[in-house]
């Protein structure tokens, strides 16, 4: 079907599932509405607005609990790379389809997005992601059938329910147990400089972090995110949170420094700093393949530090070249 309401092709209909493309897809290439409409088959066959609906009625249920938006949120990443897998499997050609969503993507308007989709065909801010995962050549293209789809959706909807009655996440007076805790000397002088820090959730996040370790530190800070910043009028600053990633980089905590800048991504994905540091802390720990990806995102993002990324991707390569052969 065609309406003007939408700006993108959107699949509607639990039990009866619809195609619906915008009235101005009559004007479109041949090639952007064959990967429209494949993509959106490929919704239909994973019955994929049933499955949404499950999952959003559990977050009515349980709207109190991050841990259930946070599996639905992930739930729809990976199906919409598995719609995407399928595409390919049909004959397109990974660099045709990445520059079909990124001419897709500047056509949509954010505001109009049907409810029920939290990624369109080309929106959302896993795009890069995507992108990433299409032009990767030694990324398996093998569609979920039938049967796993129906368990994914099983499956979550069997996880979220139990866990929905845990609190693994900090309540709200976890700051001020950690009011007291001393911050080290460099971190005291950091916070000295930035803009109002009794609101800085990077702050109580390392205060977390020394007093009762870094899964609470970051249970701390994926809690404000997923409210908007309004647990205890806390704001999460991307050259904060930056600051304490490098901070524990520089003490050689490379695991909870990766674990720092991850969130960063997850809370800024459009920024091409986080992804730099990221790159940074992976080839730190010696990950050359997650370094190289998160640099060449940072690129992509327009980084303003490109000499220094192209630097890195040139060691990176030297290093894959001069390898040792794998012993017997």
């Amino acid at each position: 079907m065609q309406s003007d309401s939408v700006a993108a092709g959107i699949t509607v209909g639990s039990f009866r599932p619809l195609v619906v493309l915008p009235a101005a897809a009559e004007s479109w290439p041949f090639q952007r509405r064959q990967f429209t409409v494949s993509h959106e088959f490929a919704h239909v066959k994973r019955w994929d607005a049933l499955i949404e609906d499950l999952g959003v009625f559990v977050t009515v249920l349980h709207w109190f609990n991050p841990l259930v938006r946070l599996a639905l949120r992930q739930l729809r990443v990976e199906r919409e790379k598995d719609c995407d897998n399928r595409v390919l499997m049909a004959g397109a050609q990974p660099s045709e389809y990445a520059q079909q969503l990124l001419e897709i993507a500047t056509d949509l308007e954010v505001g109009r997005r049907p409810a029920w989709r939290a990624a369109p065909l080309s929106q959302g801010s896993h795009l890069k992601d995507r992108l990433l995962h299409i032009l990767n050549p030694g990324a398996a293209r093998r569609a979920s059938g039938k049967a796993t789809v129906a368990l994914t959706g099983s499956i979550v909807l069997a996880a979220a329910l139990p866990l929905a009655s845990l609190n693994p996440w900090p309540d709200n007076s976890i700051a001020s147990t950690v009011a007291h805790v001393p911050l080290p000397v460099d971190s005291q002088k950091y916070y000295q400089k930035v803009k109002d820090p009794e609101h800085s959730a990077a702050l109580v996040a390392e205060k977390i972090h020394m007093a009762h370790g870094g899964q609470r530190a970051l249970a701390f800070l994926e809690r404000i995110l997923l409210e908007g910043g309004s647990d205890a009028g806390y704001q999460i600053r991307e050259d904060e949170i930056n600051a304490l990633g490098y901070r524990l980089l520089n003490v050689e905590k490379l695991d909870e420094a990766i674990a720092v800048f991850r969130f960063n991504v997850a809370a800024f994905p459009q920024a091409w700093n986080v992804h730099d540091s990221l790159g940074e802390a992976y080839l730190a720990c010696g990950d050359l393949d997650k370094a190289a990806a998160s640099y060449k995102t940072s690129l992509m993002l327009g980084s303003r530090n490109e000499d220094g990324a192209r630097k890195a991707l040139d060691f990176i390569h030297r290093q894959r070249r001069v390898a040792p052969p794998p012993t017997s």
